[in-house]
């Protein structure tokens, strides 16, 4: 539940009261399963709620939200004039480059055949 959230927030959502809205979706998800009687329901919903309070904070001022969502990266790439196969990832460079090394390395095992 929580992941499927974030994988859509930071690859699909590029309107900031989409990102709301589905911030506001999840949350309710999560109060609701703290009602239920199992101590595993609390505990996920004690979880979920706790991460939703962090995630709050980036999600409280639309500059912000930008900065890392996909509306941002969208954003970068059309002010700068290059196609966002060229914009890094991630502001940490290192990390950035260790992706496209990765992105590379998948690509070309999916490419060599294997032998049995």
């Amino acid at each position: 539940m929580l992941a499927e959230f974030l994988c859509k927030l930071l690859k699909d959502v590029y309107r900031f009261e989409e990102a709301v809205d589905l911030y506001n979706v999840h949350l309710v998800q999560f109060q609701e399963l703290g009602k239920n009687e199992d101590t595993i329901s609390k505990k996920k919903s004690q979880g979920g709620l706790a991460f939703m309070s962090y995630l709050h904070g980036y999600l409280k001022l639309q500059d912000f939200w930008r900065s890392w969502s996909p509306a941002g990266f969208h954003e970068a790439s059309k002010l700068l004039g290059v196609s966002e196969d060229f914009l890094p990832h991630t502001t940490n460079h290192l990390e950035s480059f260790n992706h496209c090394i990765k992105i590379l390395c998948i690509v070309s095992t999916l490419r060599t055949p294997t032998t049995h």
